[in-house]
Parts: structure tokens; sequence; C-alpha cells
């Protein structure tokens, strides 16, 4: 019993400062890498929320806008929500709240400044009869269709899922010229 302790713990020893010498190295096969697995998507779900919601507000009157304003605002991070993602939901909220806002101050402001000069000046004359300034309405709708683009697409998206791995052993033997090495090989 002893020789069988003396063997091991020397051949460990001798493996350890070895050069790498040709031979024969008999070893377990490590395992491959950890599956990889994907969420399930929930894209349709916010994609069918937000064309429900965009599909009032185009069409829709009076309560029905307000009502359809505010199913789009947070219908993308109820969604989130639901599934487990507060932070997805948060982004969502913040997109889709500053999308609409940022396009509808660029569209007024390219219309304004696509507005005869005099205008710009203050001379009512010049203007146009426009009781709407359309590149707002413009600004805002395209806000309104990239923030639902960006939250379908990007923050939606489905996460790759690892699974752990698990601790993993095996024997090792080696076999040169001079010596013979028997040891253990374990990832954690």
């Amino acid at each position: 019993m002893r020789l069988l302790w003396l063997l091991l713990i020397s051949t460990t020893v001798l493996t350890a400062s070895a050069r790498a010498q040709p031979g024969v190295t008999l070893a377990a096969q490590a395992p491959s890498a950890p599956e990889v697995e994907s969420e399930a998507s929930y894209r349709w779900q916010i994609a069918t929320a937000d064309t429900a919601a965009l599909t009032v507000l185009l069409i829709g009157k009076g309560s029905g806008l307000k009502a359809a304003g505010a199913i789009y605002l947070l219908d993308g991070a109820v969604i989130h929500g639901i599934h487990g993602q507060p932070g997805r939901a948060a982004g969502s909220l913040a997109l889709r709240g500053a999308l609409p806002l940022i396009g509808l101050f660029a569209g007024a402001a390219i219309w304004w400044r696509s507005q005869d000069a005099r205008c710009r000046n203050g001379d009512p004359d010049y203007c146009s009869d426009d009781e709407v300034n359309p590149g707002a309405l413009i600004g805002f709708g395209l806000g309104l269709l990239t923030a639902s683009v960006i939250d379908t697409a990007l923050i939606a998206r489905p996460l790759p899922v690892r699974k752990p791995r698990e601790a993993i052993w095996a024997p090792r033997l080696s076999v040169v010229h001079d010596r013979v090495t028997l040891g253990v090989a374990a990832r954690f």
C-alpha cells in the first residue's frame, strides 16, 4: 500500500515538473461547451399591442385617442415586466416617451425653418394658413414608429441562457519511455 502511494505521489510530482516528451497519453475526453438555449421570444406580443394602439391612434377620436396613447406608452413596459425584465421595461417606457417628443420638436423645427423668412420675422401675411404644424405631426408619427420598431427588434430580443457547468473530473494516465504518470484532471 505504501508503495502505491509513493508511486502515485512521485509520478504526480514528476509530471508537474517534466518537459513535454513524445509518448502515449490516455485521458478521458473533456466534455463539450455547455449548451446554450434562447429564452422564448415575446416580440410578437409587443408588435401586436403596438399595431392595435397605433391603429386606434390613426382612426380614433376623442377619448379613444387618449386611451390609445396610454396603451402605446405602457404596453411595452407591461409586456417586458410580465416576462421578468424590469430593465427592459424601463428602457421601453423611456424610449416610447422620448422618441415621439424628439420627433415632434425636430419636425416642428424643420417645418418652421422651411417657412418664408418674412414669416419667421413675424409678418403673418407670408405664413402658411395651416392651423396645425404638419412637420410636428410627421415627426411625432415617425418617433412613434421608430420607438415601436426599436422596442420590438432590439429591446425584446431573446437573450441566450447558459446552463451552468457541472464539476467534472477524469483520470489521466501518461506513459513515456522512462516513466508512467497517473493523475486526475478536474474542472469546476
